[in-house]
């Protein structure tokens, strides 16, 4: 839907459409969160099966998950506009850095230098994530202001094109 309005030059509804989609974004992530704290207790039990050791590495990384949901959210929506506004290259190279740069090197820097548990994991996924979120709003942000140029510089091409058919007109008139 914004892609086929930034084509139409339909800018406020592109506007509009981006405010309904963070708003369902961030709805979906508040209850996924929600479920997640709810349900621990039941996903918990379910996974560990008597095992006292195991439940407690669970509810860790369950406890350091659930944040993750915000990041992933908000990721989601700006890499949503980047591909609308026909930016596919930066939220792919931002993903291949998310793991191949921050968060492989992340949970070996925690388990092997910083002796972390299996814990390790969890905080490696939410630190890239929010490496993720961070980035995406940037570019996001960038890439705003150059597509708004690129819309001012369209716009002022525009009417110079409409005053020179005007002036056509008028000549075609005296004629």
């Amino acid at each position: 839907m914004t892609a086929a309005n930034l084509g139409n030059r339909r800018y406020d509804r592109v506007e509009v459409i981006f405010r309904k989609t963070a708003l369902i974004t961030f709805a979906v992530a508040a209850a996924l969160f929600t479920a997640v704290w709810l349900a621990s207790g039941h996903l918990i039990a379910y996974f560990a099966k008597g095992d006292a050791q195991l439940a407690e590495n669970i509810a860790r990384i369950y406890s350091i998950q659930r944040c993750d949901f915000v990041f992933v959210a908000i990721d989601s929506i700006c890499c949503g506009c980047l591909y609308a506004m026909k930016k596919t290259k930066l939220p792919t190279i931002v993903n291949f850095i998310k793991l191949f740069v921050v968060r492989i090197p992340l949970f070996l820097l925690m388990t092997r230098i910083l002796g972390m548990g299996i814990e390790a994991i969890a905080w490696a996924i939410l630190l890239s994530n929010m490496f993720d979120a961070v980035m995406s709003v940037f570019f996001l942000i960038r890439g705003r202001r150059s597509f708004a140029k690129a819309v001012r510089q369209e716009e002022s091409a525009n009417s110079r094109l409409r005053s020179a058919i005007q002036a056509l007109g008028r000549l075609d008139a005296y004629s």
